[in-house]
């Protein structure tokens, strides 16, 4: 076979599994490493590469990934190799004298192992507050382990034998044939006593009174009559047209309730009068009086309510202007305004624009400035368009009035000279002083041109 010239392959001893115990991509980045230091005298070999260049040189048998995560950090554990990532380019340094005694012991697995496990412990050694928690994260896996085989227990805990039939499930919910019995006679006994109340209820009552049936329970020894009950609703229609003639907090009459007698619930439906055996215990205790039920065919009256006062139908008056005597500040600023404006403002944005201007005005401004450069705005050609100034206006544009008041007003004239030494003359005085100051020159001149042998300057 003849293969191409200068062709790059990566080629992997077996003892390099062994040695990486087994992990494929740790003996590849191994074979490569040993590879480029083929020849070195030294017990390590230092150089350095990019990322792309390892994987060229792996013949892009390990991807960026599996470098990573699996070949380099075996190989840190190993002993066998140290990076340094801190620049672009990795620095790697291979300890060939740690991996040339592995080798040698690759055809003895035992003292092989021994030496990996020391290798092992002496790398983790200097990282021991990662180990620590390495450490209790394993305690924790046999708890969350627990937890992950719950489930499968449970699925897994069936029963032996032969399986039931689908309708065995649908046939656990009927009831046991035991219980038939026991149903039968509470439903014939339900049945009953719903009879006995059908018959008392049916039974004749008077047609002027309410009818207020006693009722009873199966117990043929209890002689105590319970509480009369609410009014059929064919006795409240007989009596729904005196009620309604009678007014709302009228109440109707009590339904009368006679003593104990000794009559059972059924006898007393039908007026008969039950024996009394001898030494049986009676109750002769009346009754306690109790609330005479209301009509249900009236409807419940609710008491009325009382009507509200009707506000004021005349609106208020215009603000009245403020008083000399009330001292300057926040409520006298907005007192003027309002009395100018005719109102106050209706909406609680312009209340509250209204309040912080004026507090603004008042902290800034005396009372004689405020009033003077509003006049002076109110006759603004640009407010007497719009209708006037409002207190927002005069609080936004006062500073630029006042300089424009201070522009035109006619400087006052100084009290002193340049110099310092006494009060300035008038223009006129100061005409007048410089001819007399001319003149004087002219003669002094005029003075000197006359005495012989001088000439004037």
């Amino acid at each position: 076979m003849k293969y191409p010239e200068n062709e790059r392959f990566l080629q992997v001893r077996p003892c390099f599994n062994k040695v990486c115990m087994g992990v494929k991509p740790a003996a590849k980045l191994l074979a490569y490493l040993l590879f480029r230091a083929n020849g070195c005298e030294e017990t390590t070999y230092s150089f350095s590469c990019t990322q792309e260049e390892l994987i060229d040189g792996l013949c892009e048998e390990v991807c960026v990934k599996t470098l990573h995560n699996t070949a380099v950090p075996l190989l840190r554990l190993l002993g066998f190799l140290e990076t340094d990532g801190a620049s672009y380019r990795y620095a790697y340094t291979v300890h060939l004298d740690r991996t040339q005694r592995a080798i040698d012991l690759a055809s003895n697995s035992k003292q092989l192992e021994l030496f990996l496990i020391a290798a092992m412990r002496k790398q983790l050694e200097l990282f021991p507050e990662q180990l620590e928690k390495l450490l209790i994260e394993l305690e924790k896996v046999p708890i969350q382990l627990e937890k992950l085989l719950i489930p499968f227990r449970n699925i897994a805990n069936s029963k032996r034998g032969r399986k039931p039939c689908p309708r065995a499930a649908s046939l656990a919910l009927l009831p046991d044939h035991k219980n038939l019995k026991e149903e039968k006679k509470k439903q014939e006994e339900s049945r009953k006593s719903d009879s006995l109340r059908t018959a008392s209820a049916d039974a004749p009552h008077a047609p002027d009174a309410l009818s207020a049936p006693l009722s009873f329970e199966d117990d043929a020894e209890e002689t105590i009559p319970r509480l009369p009950a609410m009014p059929r609703p064919e006795t409240a229609s007989q009596h729904t047209s005196l009620a309604l003639v009678q007014s709302p907090q009228q109440v109707l009459p009590a339904v009368s309730v006679a003593p104990d007698t000794g009559h059972t619930g059924e006898q007393a439906a039908f007026g008969q009068r039950a024996p009394v055996a001898p030494g049986a215990n009676v109750n002769t205790t009346p009754p306690h009086p109790e609330k005479p039920p209301t009509n249900p065919a009236l409807p419940a009256v609710k008491p009325a309510r009382k009507a509200k006062a009707d506000p004021a139908d005349t609106p208020k008056g215009p603000p009245a202007m403020p008083t000399a005597d009330m001292p300057w500040g926040t409520r006298k600023c907005q007192a003027w305004f309002d009395y100018w404006r005719g109102g106050i403002p209706i909406s609680t944005y312009k209340l509250m624009q209204a309040s912080t201007c004026a507090k603004g005005l008042a902290e800034q401004f005396d009372e004689a400035t405020v009033i003077r450069i509003r006049g002076v705005m109110e006759a603004d050609p640009y407010y007497v368009a719009l209708g006037g100034c409002d207190i927002c206006d005069v609080a936004n544009n006062i500073r630029k009035y006042l300089k424009r008041e201070q522009a035109h007003r006619p400087a006052a004239p100084d009290t002193a000279n340049a110099t310092g030494r006494g009060p300035l003359v008038s223009l006129e005085q100061r005409q007048k002083n410089i001819d007399a100051a001319k003149a004087r020159v002219a003669a002094k001149q005029a003075a000197l041109s006359a005495t012989p042998g001088r000439t004037a300057p």
